[in-house]
C-alpha cells in the first residue's frame, strides 16, 4: 500500500510536534533531513516545531539553523510588510506567529530584553499576530528585565488592538507590583481582578498594597482591602502607610484598631511616619488629633503617645495636656512626651503641670523625664530646682543623660556659676562626651578654671 504525500507530511508533523514538547532538537533535524531526501519541500508548520524543540533544548546553533530554514520556503507564501522593520524581509518573510512565540520564549529564557524589543516591532511590521503565549513571554522577559514600564507600555499596544484576557493583566500587575511601578497598578487591577475575576494569592496582595502605597494610590488601597476578609499585618501595614501619606486620619485609626484587636504592634517605623506627617503644619496636627478623639475603638497606647510627639513639633501644649487627659491608659513615654511638648514651647507652668500628674501615677519618672523638666528649669531666673531634681535623680539610682549634664553646664557657664565644674566631673565619670560646642567653650575656660579634684 503506497502512502501519499500528504499523509507522509502528516506523519511527520505528529513526529515534529511530539519531539517539539520534549525539546528533542536532534531527532527533530534529522526528521527535516528525511523530508528532504523524499523531495518535499519544508513548509512553515514543520520548522516551527523544529524551532520549538531548538528552543527548548536551548541549543543556540540549531535556532539559528533553522531560522536560515525560513529563508528557502516558497516565495508565494511569504508576507509584504506593513512597515520598515529592522530585520531582513527575506529573513521574516515567512514568520508565522507560531515562530514569534517560539522566539519570545528564547528571548524570556536567556533575558534578551534587546532582541525582544525587535521581535515585537518585527511583529507589528509584518502584522503577524502576538498569541498570548507570546505576550506571556513579553511579560516575563521584562520582568527578568526589571523593565516594567516595557511590559506596561507594551502589552497596552496590544490591548488596543484586541482585548487582551485577563491573565495577561494579572502577570502586568504581578511584575508591577513586584519592580514598584505604581502607574499600571490601577488598570491592571481592573483588568484582571474587576473584569476578569481573577483570584490573587496573599503575596501579590501584600506586593500590590506596597506599591500602591508608595505611589499614592489611597483608592486602590481602598479596592484591595475589600477584597480581603482576614487582613493580617502584611495587608494592614502597607495600607495605613498609604492613608497616612493621604492624611486620611479616620482610615488610618480604623487600620490601627484592627491592628489592636488581631494584636499587632505597631512598628516603629510605622509610628515614625504618623508622626513626621501629623506634625507636618498645624491644621494637619488638628485634624489627626480630633479624628483621634472621636474615634470610638481602641488603639494602643503607642499610637496615641506618636500624636503627643506631633504635639511636641509643634509645639502645642493645650493639645499635648488634652491628649493626655483624656488618653485611656498613659504610660511612661506618654509624659516624657508631654514634658518634650512643654519643653519646645518653653512653658515651665505646663511642664509643672506635667511632672505634677506624673508624680500622682504608679509610673515612675525616668531619666529622661527628669533631664526634661531640669531643662524647663534652667529656663528660670533662679535654676535651684534643677539642681535639686539632678540630686533627686542620682539618689532615685538613675543615671542623668548626657544632655542633662550638658545643658545644666551651658547655663552654669553662662550664668558664671562654678558649679560647671562639679557637673564636668561627673560627666566625664559617666563616660560622656560634652560635645563640640561645649568643649569649645570649655576650652575656653579651663585656660583660667581647674575642675575640682
Amino acid at each position: 500500500m503506497t502512502t501519499t504525500i500528504d499523509q507522509r507530511c502528516a506523519v511527520w508533523l505528529d513526529l515534529l510536534s511530539a519531539f517539539a514538547k520534549n525539546g528533542m532538537i536532534a531527532e527533530s533535524m534529522a526528521t527535516l533531513d528525511d523530508i528532504r531526501a523524499c523531495h518535499v519541500p519544508f513548509n512553515v508548520k514543520m520548522l516551527d516545531f523544529t524551532l520549538e524543540a531548538a528552543v527548548k533544548a536551548n541549543n543556540v546553533a540549531r535556532i539559528n539553523e533553522v531560522l536560515q530554514r525560513y529563508m528557502s520556503l516558497p516565495k508565494g507564501n511569504s508576507r509584504k510588510p506593513l512597515a520598515s522593520g529592522i530585520l531582513p524581509h527575506d529573513f521574516v518573510c515567512h514568520w508565522s506567529p507560531a515562530t514569534v512565540s517560539h522566539l519570545l520564549q528564547h528571548c524570556a529564557r536567556t533575558q534578551n530584553l534587546e532582541y525582544m524589543v525587535i521581535l515585537v516591532m518585527t511583529a507589528g511590521a509584518y502584522g503577524i499576530h502576538l498569541t498570548d503565549k507570546s505576550l506571556s513571554f513579553i511579560v516575563q522577559c521584562c520582568s527578568d528585565a526589571r523593565e516594567p514600564r516595557l511590559a506596561w507600555d507594551l502589552i497596552q499596544q496590544v490591548d488596543q488592538i484586541r482585548k487582551l484576557p485577563a491573565f495577561i493583566w494579572m502577570r502586568v500587575l504581578r511584575v508591577c507590583a513586584q519592580h514598584d511601578f505604581g502607574p499600571a497598578l490601577s488598570q491592571a487591577w481592573h483588568r484582571s481582578v474587576v473584569e476578569g475575576k481573577l483570584e490573587l494569592d496573599h503575596g501579590l496582595v501584600a506586593q500590590v498594597l506596597l506599591t500602591a502605597s508608595r505611589a499614592g494610590l489611597d483608592g486602590l488601597v481602598d479596592k484591595v482591602l475589600q477584597c480581603i476578609k482576614e487582613p493580617d499585618e502584611m495587608i494592614l501595614v502597607p495600607a495605613m502607610d498609604a492613608y497616612i501619606e493621604a492624611s486620611r486620619y479616620n482610615d488610618v485609626f480604623d487600620v490601627l484598631s484592627r491592628m489592636n484587636e488581631l494584636q499587632i504592634p505597631p512598628q516603629p517605623a510605622i509610628l515614625a511616619h504618623l508622626t513626621l506627617m501629623v506634625s507636618s503644619d498645624n491644621d494637619t496636627l488638628q485634624s489627626a488629633c480630633s479624628a483621634l478623639l472621636r474615634h470610638n475603638k481602641p488603639v494602643c497606647s503607642e499610637v496615641w503617645n506618636a500624636l503627643i510627639y506631633a504635639t511636641a513639633h509643634r509645639k502645642d501644649v493645650r493639645m499635648s495636656e488634652k491628649l493626655v487627659q483624656l488618653m485611656p491608659t498613659p504610660t511612661l513615654d506618654t509624659y516624657q512626651a508631654w514634658l518634650l511638648c512643654c519643653v519646645n514651647a518653653r512653658d515651665v507652668d505646663a511642664g509643672k503641670k506635667a511632672w505634677s500628674a506624673l508624680q500622682q501615677e504608679t509610673i515612675s519618672a525616668s531619666s529622661i523625664c527628669y533631664e526634661r523638666m531640669i531643662r524647663l528649669h534652667l529656663t528660670e531666673p533662679t535654676y535651684e530646682e534643677a539642681f535639686r531634681l539632678l540630686e533627686e535623680a542620682k539618689h532615685l539610682h538613675l543615671v542623668p543623660t548626657r544632655r542633662t549634664y550638658a545643658s545644666m553646664i551651658w547655663t552654669c557657664l553662662q550664668c558664671n556659676d562654678e558649679r560647671w565644674c562639679m557637673l564636668l566631673k561627673e560627666m566625664r565619670e559617666a563616660n560622656y562626651e560634652p560635645g563640640e560646642r561645649l568643649r569649645e567653650i570649655l576650652n575656653i575656660n579651663t585656660t583660667t578654671a581647674t575642675p575640682a579634684a
